[in-house]
């Protein structure tokens, strides 16, 4: 299935149209919407709010022998984890209950829509290819915004968090601990823009080989009765190929993203180590 190449400007406004189309799809769950988020920010907060508290406690009560403070601090510490997890489960059951919705609205949509077009369009176009749109595309948003896009806002709200008490605890370790910040998300932009390209041209090869093997199942006894099976095999055995590539260079893309964060952030770790350690050094010296 080739494509017409699209200029970047038309691009950006084809794919801020095709979410604004998506967004109304959410406009019936404007009531739960904000409790989602909501607990996406309390599930974030707690998990910034812990390791600030198990910190305090180290150099305010368990260093000076305050038993007492110090089963009040795990009372409370138990309490925040608590609404933690409730908080997480909410979101989670709010999340997955509106994206189902949403999905289940999605492919009756889509399914009226293939109902009514012309004939002259199902001529050009490959059941297999709607097909696919129908069931794979449906799951890559289903993935997206049920799984990814949840993920990434809990991240963030726990990244802003936790980088404010890490600022509050020490200052200067703080700052160098988020040097690599930045760099984290200009790799995450370029490896994001890599891996769109790559996965784009997956759902290609899906859709093109889902198309190919409808074709060839409906089709097995004419193939047969004019000997074309060879050659059927040929093709198809062309297009999983392609197929399996595809999708290897957009595992080689996951493969390459993983090691590089995780570089960085043994890099702040370290750095963390170090100017720690030269503290503390110099601390005792004086």
């Amino acid at each position: 299935m080739h494509t017409v190449p699209v200029a970047p400007e038309q691009k950006a406004d084809k794919q801020a149209s095709t979410f604004r189309r998506f967004l109304g799809y959410l406009k019936p769950y404007r009531q739960e919407l904000p409790i989602a988020i909501f607990a996406v920010i309390i599930g974030a907060a707690t998990q910034a709010i812990g390791p600030f508290l198990i910190g305090w406690s180290i150099d305010n009560l368990i260093g000076v022998g305050n038993l007492a403070g110090l089963i009040w601090m795990i009372a409370g510490l138990a309490i925040v984890y608590l609404i933690g997890t409730i908080a997480i489960r909410v979101q989670i059951f709010q999340v997955g209950a509106i994206v189902q919705k949403v999905l289940g609205q999605l492919r009756q949509d889509i399914f009226i829509k293939i109902q009514s077009l012309s004939i002259g369009f199902f001529d050009k176009s490959e059941a297999g290819d709607l097909m696919s749109r129908l069931l794979n595309d449906v799951s890559v948003i289903n993935q997206a915004f049920g799984q990814s896009i949840p993920q990434i806002l809990g991240n963030t709200f726990s990244l802003v968090g936790i980088i404010i008490a890490m600022l509050l605890i020490n200052l200067q370790l703080g700052l160098l601990s988020n040097l690599v910040v930045p760099i984290m998300i200009l790799t995450t932009g370029f490896f994001s823009r890599w891996a769109r390209s790559r996965f784009r041209v997956t759902r290609e090869t899906i859709g093109d080989l889902s198309a190919r093997i409808e074709e060839d199942v409906s089709s097995v006894k004419e193939a047969q009765a004019f000997n074309r099976v060879e050659y059927n095999i040929d093709a198809f055995e062309a297009l999983n190929a392609a197929n399996r590539d595809a999708n290897v260079q957009a595992v080689v893309v996951t493969a390459a993203f993983l090691p590089s964060i995780d570089f960085l952030n043994t890099l702040a770790t370290a750095g963390v180590l170090a100017y720690g350690g030269y503290l503390a050094v110099a601390g005792r010296q004086r």
